[in-house]
């Protein structure tokens, strides 16, 4: 039963929960590097990731987007390489780098270069992203790659080729392991004001798109995302932010053991097979479960699993792949497996590495199809590995009224780690999801019909002009924080129908400047669960009158509440009002009886508590203020 307490003073806890924030503050800002999914091969064409760099200024040339690789080769020429030596003293010459069972590969030396250029196409200078190698004091540097003096059973082609990656000019390693080298280039990265570590993002589009042949991720992960929520689509973002790291769960994040540090940058590495993941295959009226030790690689088309599920479990296809991170509550990522006769093209055991590398244990590798389901973390100074299913972006966007942000059905889902700005509006409708994480500053209305918005780590919208949640539209700020008991601020809560859903989680959720009602449901729970949510009102007049069931309680700091329902108040949820000395009676007691409250003991300026009586005759409204009664 909902009971109105002798109030503390509630206005001092609200700055950290939102209401007060520094207007202007610095952002530090990842690097967004563009990488090209394409096909390889004509008689049985592969989805593979490219990335197109100029070395030290030259003109760019594509190369294998590999995070089952440590370290970024390339075919030496002179043009390829401009004034960068073949060999460079005091470093490693002819290091050999081998592929799969070890039959094909290159021999290099390792090179030190000052800077590379990203660039949208191998085909153009234009647009390109210049990543200057500094140290971590900020001085100059160099990042240290492989010029490739010879390669076996590899051959390099004559030159691009018009359509497609050919493979052969060399393979960008992007993994954060080390075999001894000095580790790839985005582990060697310096990003000023970010902490050490990239997310690949590679799930913004449909994979049906692709007609990727003979591939074991063939099922679709859904409809392409928006080129004006993302600079590129798919991307690799170097240096991680508070809202970049805010997009993955803690539940999908995986431990990995440091394993000596990368050159430079000095950030933790670990080794090849960093974690052991469940895994299962499914399908064919059989399930194999194993714990194998897993590496990400996006330089693998298939899955080859390891020895713990037999070949006749997938060799026919038809079956679906299900890894999820070992934490409770984990999210499960799937895919479905193609149809082949041919095992070794699809899921074969690993060729063994030495135990002294990888311990024991089958080993496998999940291929570019996790990768083109889930956007993946690399965490080098947290030392963790994560995903998310949503497709992950830090850039900033502008809404204006006469073009507004709509996240509807024709995006994959969406998080949003940059910065919206603007005067205009947020419309998320049926089918559209987005997480947002950044501190956002637009200042039009919040629409949420039918569509999903989150609030994760530091995100915020509390500058927009109100929420609106309606429709089956949910508003989830379970994750503010990162899960962690928090809050946050909004001006307003309204709705339109009573299908509309608010998730506090542990969380709390200040109303700054009310003047809505809302009619759905405000509960506990969320993406992130927890409970003990709670509603303060510092502002303005909110009228609530849906079935509410989250159990912190409610304050009212300034302003008016009206209460149109006795289940605006969940069950036991207490309702604290204002700050101040003893006052009795303020409210008549058939009103008070009609909501079952007990009493009124203190209802100071500038706090007032409006309670819509129901339940009797005549319906009437009582605004109570210090030591007078006033009928509204």
């Amino acid at each position: 039963m909902s009971t109105i307490a002798r109030a503390t003073r509630v206005l001092a806890g609200l700055a950290w929960a939102g209401l007060c924030l520094t207007p202007g503050a610095a952002r530090a800002q990842s690097i967004d590097i563009p990488l090209n999914l394409t096909l390889q091969g004509t008689n049985d064409p592969a989805a593979v990731l490219t990335i197109n760099i100029g070395i030290d200024g030259q003109a760019p040339r594509p190369y294998l987007f590999d995070t089952g690789s440590e370290i970024f080769v390339a075919q030496y020429t002179s043009a390829a390489f401009g004034s960068v030596p073949s060999s460079m003293t005091g470093q490693p010459q002819n290091v050999a780098i081998r592929y799969g069972n070890g039959s094909f590969g290159y021999n290099y030396n390792i090179v030190g270069t000052p800077s590379l250029t990203f660039y949208p196409s191998y085909t153009s200078n234009s647009g390109g992203i210049t990543l200057n190698s500094i140290s971590t004091s900020g001085s100059p540097s160099q990042f240290l790659i492989g010029a490739i003096t010879s390669q076996v059973n590899f051959p390099f082609p004559d030159g691009p080729q018009p359509g497609g990656y050919s493979g052969g000019y060399g393979i960008f390693g992007a993994g954060n392991f080390l075999s001894g080298g000095p580790g790839s280039v985005l582990g060697q990265s310096v990003i000023p004001g970010t902490t050490a570590g990239y997310v690949v993002a590679a799930n913004g589009q449909p994979l049906s798109a692709m007609n990727a042949g003979n591939n074991p991720q063939s099922s679709t992960n859904g409809p392409q995302v928006s080129q004006s929520v993302t600079s590129c689509s798919p991307c690799v973002m170097v240096g991680l932010t508070p809202a970049l790291l805010a997009q993955f769960k803690t539940v999908n994040e995986i431990p990995t053991l440091a394993f000596g540090t990368f050159a430079n940058s000095g950030a933790p590495a670990t080794n090849e097979f960093p974690f052991f993941l469940p895994i299962t295959i499914t399908g064919n009226g059989q399930t194999f479960t194993t714990s194998s030790r897993v590496l990400f690689d996006t330089g693998n088309n298939s899955y080859i699993i390891g020895t713990g599920i037999p070949q006749s479990a997938y060799q026919n296809g038809g079956v679906t792949l299900t890894v999820s991170g070992p934490a409770a509550g984990s999210t499960p990522s799937s895919v479905t497996l193609y149809n082949n006769s041919d095992a070794d093209t699809c899921c074969n055991p690993y060729y063994g590495l030495p135990s002294s590398v990888v311990g024991t244990g089958p080993e496998s590798n999940i291929g570019l199809g996790f990768f083109l389901n889930n956007s993946v973390l690399y965490n080098l100074a947290g030392q963790v590995t994560g995903y998310t299913s949503n497709f992950v972006t830090d850039t900033n966007i502008t809404t204006t009224p006469g073009s507004p942000l709509v996240i509807d059905s024709n995006s994959v889902p969406l998080g949003l780690a940059g910065i919206i700005s603007g005067g205009g509006p947020v419309q998320v409708v049926s089918g559209g999801s987005a997480t947002l994480s950044g501190t956002n500053s637009y200042t039009g209305a919040t629409t949420i019909n039918a569509g999903f918005l989150a609030l994760a780590g530091p995100g915020s919208i509390s500058a927009s002009s109100g929420v609106s949640v309606s429709n089956g539209g949910i508003f989830d700020i379970s994750g503010v924080g990162n899960g962690s008991p928090s809050g946050t601020s909004i001006m307003s809560l309204s709705s339109t129908d009573n299908a509309g859903l608010v998730a506090l989680g542990a969380n709390q959720l200040i109303l700054t400047n009310a003047r809505g009602t809302f009619v759905g449901t405000i509960a506990d729970g969320g993406s992130y669960g927890g409970s003990g949510g709670s509603l303060v009102l510092a502002g303005g007049i909110e009228t609530l009158s849906g079935a509410n069931t989250y159990t912190g309680g409610t304050s009212v700091a300034a302003g008016t509440l009206v209460l149109i329902s006795s289940e605006a108040l969940a069950n036991g949820s207490s309702l604290t009002v204002g700050d101040a000395s003893p006052f009795a009676s303020a409210i008549e007691p058939e009103v008070t009886g009609a909501i079952a409250v007990p009493g009124v003991t203190a209802v100071p300026e500038p706090a007032s508590l409006a309670i819509l009586a129901f339940g009797i005759s005549a319906v009437a409204a009582y605004r109570c203020i210090r030591r007078c009664k006033t009928v509204l």
